[in-house]
């Protein structure tokens, strides 16, 4: 099971077009189409990390509770709940 992976629609058009280069590919043996493959591999593979990165640097994280009126807030430097 793959925990914490984020997938926008940009991401997922990449994903389309790696398994169309890749099937493009397996039927005409073209080899251009296996460089796409690689290239759109690669540009996901930086956006998982750039989006991974952004989640790391977050400061601090705050969660309402509207029916107990209560706000719970993450601090990073602390780790804990205040």
């Amino acid at each position: 099971m793959i925990s914490g992976l984020y997938i926008d629609i940009a991401e997922t058009w990449i994903i389309y077009g790696i398994i169309a280069f890749v099937v493009w590919f397996l039927l005409y043996n073209y080899r251009n189409a296996l460089y796409g493959a690689l290239t759109l591999t690669i540009v996901f593979l930086l956006a998982q990390l750039w989006h991974e990165w952004n989640i790391l640097q977050q400061k601090n994280m705050t969660v309402y509770a509207l029916k107990t009126a209560q706000q719970l807030i993450w601090h990073r430097q602390e780790r804990g709940w205040s």
